[in-house]
């Protein structure tokens, strides 16, 4: 996978990369701050990937920072939600997990960052979030009360994206040369 990303970013011009996972548990929208490079399941995900802690990517740094404006990010999801079902539906979190997330977060924070070494610019806002389940995903036994309803995990997420664009320096309104 992390070559997949990898050839999937270094192939586009892409202004930012944000990549999104979901939340097994809380009610909260995550806004992940470290992606971390190592996998440390015992099991295998979602994609049949095994970790046992073993570095994701070889010659990668310990862990990268998000490039996202998080704090914005969660300043505009907080307004876009309030007097929503969730009391306080915004988190900024240090851990995506050792699994699928944090596979994906790190692939990401790796590609944009060999991109902008290759390229000799600054690297592009990129990172992760984590969306908790809508009602219509969960069973019958789990914890009614662990959810967003679907229509504020996309106005959150929505408010998110347009926070991002917000600091871009071209107009996303015009298409493409």
């Amino acid at each position: 996978q992390p070559q997949r990303v990898s050839s999937l970013i270094a192939e586009r011009d892409v202004d930012a990369v944000i990549a999104m996972g979901y939340l097994g548990r809380g009610r909260q929208i995550e806004f992940e701050s470290f992606a971390y490079n190592v996998l440390d399941n015992d099991t295998p995900d979602l994609l049949g990937y095994l970790g046992h802690g073993r570095p994701i990517i070889e010659e990668a740094p310990d862990r990268y920072r998000t490039t996202l404006p998080i704090e914005l990010m969660r300043q505009c999801a907080d307004e876009a939600l309030k007097g929503g079902a969730v009391d306080d539906p915004i988190k900024i979190s240090t851990n995506a997990g050792v699994v699928g997330c944090n596979l994906a977060f790190f692939s990401v924070m790796d590609a944009v960052s060999r991109r902008a070494a290759v390229r000799n610019e600054p690297v592009i806002p990129a990172g992760f979030i984590h969306v908790p389940r809508a009602p219509e995903q969960l069973t019958r036994n789990e914890d009614r009360s662990a959810y967003m309803p679907f229509d504020e995990i996309v106005r959150g997420v929505r408010a998110s994206i347009q926070a991002v664009a917000s600091t871009l320096h071209r107009d996303l309104t015009k298409p493409p040369d």
